[in-house]
């Protein structure tokens, strides 16, 4: 599992199988809450249904949630599969947003 802090891209930490590391990043996520919900995006590279799933493990804490595809270029170093999470707290700048809609459906 990668982390960005500060603006560079490092190592957090080793994980063993593609399920652990989608149920660590749901625990990771939601470490984040204050208690206020968070904003939150979830981003992948070909791999919309486990998007989705990680999406749906975060509904209930997220004052906003929306599901994207990554660029060309995150998807040339981490290879299609890849999926990641954005969030901060939503007391920080509330969006409103609920629609965890990907691009390809648009709904």
């Amino acid at each position: 599992m990668l982390c960005i802090r500060d603006g560079l891209v490092t190592p957090l930490e080793r994980v063993r199988t593609f399920d652990r590391a989608l149920n660590r990043i749901v625990a990771l996520t939601r470490e984040v809450n204050r208690g206020k919900g968070l904003c939150v995006i979830v981003g992948h590279a070909d791999a919309e249904s486990d998007a989705e799933r990680v999406a749906r493990e975060l509904d209930s804490i997220a004052e906003t949630l929306m599901i994207q595809p990554l660029g060309p270029v995150v998807g040339a170093h981490a290879g299609p599969g890849v999926v990641g999470v954005g969030c901060y707290p939503a007391d920080i700048l509330p969006l409103g947003i609920k629609a965890a809609a990907t691009a390809r459906t648009g709904v």
